[in-house]
Formats: structure tokens, C-alpha cells, sequence
């Protein structure tokens, strides 16, 4: 326990950079006063100067972690659909082996360059906001995805690709088959006869997240020989 001196006086406590703390004290018989007074010394140039540049570097370390927290959320709200999107691909692959390889018919794998222009279809549909898309606007579409087919594929048979007349207009039609339903997706590709043709070695798959659906589009291919 400290014991504060028996007459009055001041108690001087210097911290650098921000002045003197002045600790002024009274003795009043019995009863102690004690004064706590702030004055604020001159600062030199240098500390002005190391204060504002520790100021800066506050302000740049915060900026980078409000840039940081706000990439996380980001990330975080795009992260789901797109991982959703990865394994509904993956399950239509899945689901297209099974089939053909319990059919007689060998495995296909899936390409790149043909899985990216398949994506390009189906990305059309997602900027339109819809797994349908008028005949006029993806003809368009086509033809650029056409250019996208690697000269040394043939297409075969496809879904996602489908057409209806409604309102006397013309739509080009996402598949919107739950991925997951392995029992709908079999009974889906029996409906095309040369489905397990083993001429198909290829396959391009497309997946989009149409407000809040999976949609998807794929085609099978043979070597342009």
C-alpha cells in the first residue's frame, strides 16, 4: 500500500508522446484530496509526425480488414449455389455411366472444352432468369456455342435441349429433373434409343441455378472421324 507524502506537493508521471500526468495531492487533517490534472505538453515535430504515420497504418489495416470481412460474405453467398451446381453435375455424370454401363455400353468422360460450351447454353438461360428462353434470343445463343464444339466431336443424343409452343411462340427448354432422383434421370435417358450406342465416348455437361432450381443441359459425343 502506498503512502502518500504528508505535505501537499505534486506527483509528475511523463508518458512519451502525450503529455504529463499531474497528480496533485492535499492533506487536510485526516482526509487525503487528490487532484488528477492533464496537461498537455508541446509535442515535437517528430512525434506529430510518428503519430500521424501509425494513423495511416491504422486507417490501411482497417481498410484491409473491412475489404477482407466483406469478401468473406461474398464468398459465403456465392458459395453455396456454385457447390450445389458441382455436385448436380457430378450426379448427372453419374447417373449417365450407370445407366449406359448397366446397359451394356461403356463409361463416358466428360471434356472440358465441350462441358464449357455446354455451360455457355445454360448460362443464357440463368441471365434470363428462366429455365425457358424465347426461340429468337438462344438461336443467337447457338450459334456461338456451335463455334465452341471442337472440330474433332460429333454431337449425339442431348437433354436440356428440348422445345414447346406456347402462346403461339417458340421456347428453348433447360432439363430441370432433380439430379439427386437417380430413379427420374434413368427413366429420362430410356427414352433415347441410341442412348447407350457405344459409338458415344464423350459427354459436355452444363449446370445453372435458375431462381433457386437446378437446371441443366448435356450432350453426348462420338469422335469426328
Amino acid at each position: 500500500m502506498r503512502i502518500l507524502p504528508k505535505k501537499a506537493g505534486n506527483i509528475f508521471l511523463s508518458l512519451r508522446e502525450w503529455g504529463f500526468f499531474c497528480i496533485k495531492s492535499h492533506l487536510q487533517g485526516c482526509a487525503v484530496s487528490v487532484k488528477l490534472i492533464i496537461a498537455k505538453k508541446a509535442t515535437p515535430r517528430y512525434n506529430k509526425e510518428r503519430r500521424l504515420t501509425l494513423m495511416k497504418k491504422l486507417a490501411r489495416l482497417t481498410a484491409l480488414l473491412l475489404t477482407g470481412a466483406l469478401l468473406l460474405v461474398l464468398t459465403a453467398c456465392g458459395a453455396a449455389p456454385l457447390v450445389r451446381e458441382r455436385q448436380a453435375k457430378q450426379q448427372i455424370l453419374n447417373a449417365i455411366n450407370q445407366y449406359r454401363t448397366s446397359n451394356g455400353a461403356k463409361a463416358v468422360d466428360e471434356i472440358p472444352e465441350l462441358s464449357k460450351a455446354e455451360q455457355f447454353w445454360v448460362d443464357a438461360f440463368r441471365k434470363e432468369g428462366d429455365y425457358k428462353v424465347l426461340l429468337i434470343k438462344t438461336d443467337l445463343v447457338y450459334e456461338d456455342y456451335d463455334k465452341m464444339i471442337p472440330a474433332e466431336w460429333e454431337d449425339g443424343p442431348c437433354f436440356g435441349w428440348g422445345n414447346i409452343l406456347q402462346d403461339g411462340q417458340e421456347y428453348n427448354l433447360l432439363e430441370t429433373t432433380d439430379p439427386s432422383d437417380t430413379a427420374a434421370l434413368m427413366q429420362l435417358f430410356a427414352k433415347e434409343s441410341d442412348f447407350n450406342d457405344v459409338r458415344y465416348t464423350a459427354v459436355g455437361i452444363g449446370v445453372a441455378t435458375i431462381d433457386g432450381k437446378i437446371c441443366w443441359a448435356f450432350t453426348l459425343y462420338e469422335p469426328n472421324t
